[in-house]
């Protein structure tokens, strides 16, 4: 094992998985993850992303961090976001292999020094007021990022909702559980 894969197995910061997670929207977060396996795929979007390239969003924040952010249900509440347990997991090399790339996080000098190929990577950055930077934010340039049972797992929070998945859908669809990881979290 080389230094830097070696670095990785005892850094909990680190992760070699990015994941698109869901939040309520105009219909409750379970039903978007469902929605989304049913379309077998994920929307870009343009929302919150300057010179409206139309993106798809994934965080490398590892799984065991982001239990602490679903738990913190007022912090959400009160910053405007409402990520919840029900996601798509990637391979990072795989969404790096496919153009995914991790946002460049900076001012609006910042942006408009970056070349028009980086532009679509732009999140703004203006501490104290402004930094989303905890959300370590990848992005992909598209329309949709296709989903298969081969290229991506499921995430959801406990067995009731993987049992649901694998009802629905079709049981080759990798599940994993966060109850299993010994996770805990308030859903039923």
């Amino acid at each position: 094992m080389n230094k830097e894969n070696l670095i990785k197995t005892v850094r909990g910061d680190i992760t070699n998985f990015l994941v698109h997670w869901t939040k309520d929207s105009d219909i409750v977060a379970f039903d978007v993850l469902k929605k989304i396996i049913s379309e077998e795929k994920i929307k870009g979007n343009i929302k919150l992303v300057k010179g409206g390239f139309k993106v798809v969003c994934l965080t490398e924040t590892p799984i065991f961090e982001m239990i602490n952010f679903f738990n913190l249900d007022k912090i959400q509440t009160e910053i405007g976001t409402k990520y919840l347990p029900f996601g798509i997991g990637f391979y990072k090399p795989n969404v790096f292999r496919d153009g995914g790339r991790p946002v460049i996080y900076g001012d609006d000098n910042d942006y408009k020094e970056l070349s028009e190929a980086n532009k679509w990577r732009h999140v703004k950055f203006s501490p104290p007021d402004y930094d989303f930077t905890w959300e370590r934010e990848w992005r992909i340039k598209s329309e949709f990022i296709e989903i298969t049972k081969e290229n991506c797992f499921i995430i959801v929070p406990t067995f009731k909702f993987a049992d649901e998945i694998h009802k629905v859908f079709d049981t080759e669809w990798r599940v994993v559980t966060l109850s299993t990881l010994g996770l805990s979290l308030p859903y039923e």
